[in-house]
């Protein structure tokens, strides 16, 4: 696509560079709840519980989604999106 200048702009995903989504910013975290008897997923800096299940991995395929679904609705209401400060990074 040319701008006004002529300059030829290629989107990120054109060029083989992988874009992420907003919810790979936040921690998603499954652990096993003795209340509830279940795993429970959440993303501790967005949302606190986000969903449960019996299987592990099936929670936290889901997370994604709904932190994403979450992430959505903050921008619908206007809200700015929680930080990520403080939660621990690979170096």
């Amino acid at each position: 696509m040319l701008d006004s200048m002529g300059v030829m702009h290629v989107a990120a995903r054109d060029r083989g560079v992988s874009t992420r989504k907003d919810s790979a910013r936040y921690a998603k975290i499954v652990e096993w709840s003795d209340e509830d008897q279940c795993y429970v997923g959440s993303a501790p800096a967005l949302i606190p519980g986000g969903c449960h299940g019996p299987d592990e991995k099936e929670v936290f395929a889901e997370l994604p989604e709904i932190v994403e679904e979450a992430i959505a609705l903050y921008r619908e209401d206007g809200k700015p999106l929680p930080t990520t400060y403080g939660q621990p990074r690979l170096r």
